[in-house]
């Protein structure tokens, strides 16, 4: 408040004097100190303010206030079938075990083992072991006649889970945004098969076990 009463007096002065006499020149050598004092005092607060408040308080962004409930899910083993170009696929090999985290930073997970597969298209019927998000256009239940390359084994239609996934995104502003045109149609099921007549469907036997594989291609 000091340098504000200051510069405001020094002004009502400034206007009674000629600007060419010796008192005016010295008033605004004085009202330039009183900036400079005052830009000086402004920096050192920011300063002040970046290292005592803004960085401590950093750490702690994520935390609020109000009570949040998380769904929290235990011991579950999650195959993840990736389909890229060459140099995108080596950058996973080479990143993969930095991963700590899918999706939301509190859900950790734990890399057990990466590898490149080569799949086969099926040649007799195989019934999955392991529930999958597959494409919706590409199933069937068992009692439908229609075309259909995996068949959901119920006689009570699709049962699961429907919804649109994203399968491209474009950044903005350090965000992702997923394309609305890009979104895949998906079911999650439990209970489904395929056979040596299926389409875009492919198995994975690199393993002890047989994995179907979908790829959610629009």
């Amino acid at each position: 408040m000091l340098c504000i009463k200051q510069k405001t007096t020094i002004n009502e002065t400034k206007k009674t004097l000629d600007k060419k006499s010796t008192e005016y020149t010295d008033l605004v050598e004085k009202e330039k100190e009183l900036k400079q004092e005052e830009k000086d005092w402004k920096n050192k607060i920011k300063e002040y303010e970046e290292t005592h408040y803004k960085k401590p308080i950093a750490k702690f962004r994520s935390l609020t206030k109000s009570v949040k409930k998380y769904e929290i899910l235990n011991n579950i083993t999650l195959i993840l079938h990736i389909q890229a170009e060459e140099s995108v696929l080596q950058d996973i090999m080479e990143n993969i075990y930095d991963l700590k985290s899918l999706g939301r930073s509190e859900d950790f997970v734990d890399v057990e083992e990466i590898k490149l597969v080569d799949l086969v298209e099926p040649e007799e019927e195989i019934i999955s072991s392991y529930s999958a998000y597959v494409n919706y256009r590409d199933t069937k239940p068992i009692n439908n006649v229609g075309d259909g390359n995996i068949i959901v084994l119920t006689s009570e239609g699709i049962q699961g889970t429907k919804y649109y996934m994203g399968t491209e995104y474009k950044k903005e502003k350090g965000k992702r945004i997923f394309l609305q045109d890009k979104k895949v149609p998906v079911v999650y099921v439990s209970n489904h098969s395929v056979d040596e007549e299926s389409k875009n469907v492919w198995i994975d036997n690199a393993g002890d076990e047989q994995y179907i594989v979908n790829f959610l291609q629009k």
